[in-house]
């Protein structure tokens, strides 16, 4: 159950990516 921390990736990658482009 690694939702938290995945939920935590997604956000750094999204941060990554640049919210630019949702």
């Amino acid at each position: 159950m690694d939702l938290k921390r995945r939920y935590q990736m997604d956000l750094k990658k999204q941060k990554i990516v640049g919210p630019c482009k949702k």
